[in-house]
């Protein structure tokens, strides 16, 4: 026991060790250099940084080209998609969101120049108005998920924030994708979420193509299960309802490419009142393990 205690002490100590050294090498840097590192703070890996910081000045260039070549999406092009649209993004944010400090170095600047424009925004300048206190938000819809910002202070400074540790998972796990484009993976399948009333009852309705799933051979069926999680929060970031179950998914493996037969729909009967909500959702094919996220708001009415 006090053997593995000292290895972790060591193994502190040294780390401590590396990161005051590369803390001076950074701070030995001319102008030009620190700009670079500036520049490109939020996809530069760790890796990459210490690299940079070690090698000798006249190498630097030739590091810059490497690192912008490594990141082109289309190197049969003479310009380099990725850099433009990477600069061009930085110009955007800050026009966008300057405010007390350059826009590109806010939360909302961050989220912008990675995963670009959301397809929709929500604005609630005056948080929940069911809450007391409650503080100006914006949500930003992406097509699997959203992301939430807060005015904690007044000050029109909106911070990231989120609405679970799952939620926190998914923008996370979006955010080092965005990092590495030429490592993008597709997506293997997709699904739809909606509401639905019946009488005086709400059902989720979940949509999905059961062509799309990856599934196992079962007598002579093709069967999968799919593990489903719900969360949906009020506009106070309160959890309100919570669903995890798990759908056994089944279909004759000769119709299974016949359109009409290839949709699948499952429906959760909704305990909540009229209202606006933020509904989280996963589902995770347990035949691969691929699972997909989604985040929307969504109106009971």
């Amino acid at each position: 026991m006090r053997s593995k205690n000292l290895i972790l002490l060591l193994l502190i100590f040294m780390f401590a060790l590396i990161s005051c050294r590369l803390y001076k090498l950074e701070r030995r840097l001319d102008n030009e250099d620190k700009e670079f590192l500036s520049n490109v703070r939020y996809i530069i890996s760790k890796g990459e940084k210490k690299i940079y910081l070690e090698i000798p000045k006249e190498d630097r260039e030739n590091f810059k080209k490497e690192f912008w070549k490594r990141r082109d999406t289309e190197p049969d092009t003479e310009e380099n998609e990725f850099k433009t649209l990477y600069f061009e993004r930085i110009k955007e944010a800050n026009r966008l969101f300057t405010s007390g400090k350059e826009g590109w170095l806010t939360d909302r600047g961050r989220i912008y120049i990675l995963l670009g424009p959301p397809i929709n925004k929500s604005f609630y300048p005056f948080g929940d108005s069911t809450v007391p206190y409650s503080r100006p938000q914006e949500i930003w819809h992406y097509p699997d998920f959203l992301v939430l910002f807060v005015d904690y202070h007044g000050t029109g400074d909106y911070q990231y924030s989120y609405l679970s540790l799952s939620h926190q998972t998914w923008v996370n796990e979006a955010l080092l994708e965005a990092k590495k484009p030429y490592l993008q993976k597709e997506e293997i399948f997709d699904y739809s979420v909606k509401i639905k009333r019946t009488d005086d009852k709400f059902f989720l309705v979940i949509e999905l193509n059961k062509q799309h799933l990856w599934m196992k051979k079962k007598e002579e069926d093709l069967v999968t299960t799919l593990e489903i999680e719900i969360e949906i929060f009020d506009m106070s970031r309160q959890e309100l309802w919570k669903h995890r179950e798990n759908y056994q998914i089944t279909s004759p493996a000769n119709v299974l490419n016949q359109v009409t037969s290839s949709k699948e729909t499952i429906e959760i009967e909704l305990d909540l009142p009229p209202g606006t909500y933020i509904l989280n959702s996963k589902i995770k094919n347990l035949t691969d393990n691929q699972k997909r996220n989604k985040s929307k708001t969504i109106k009971i009415e």
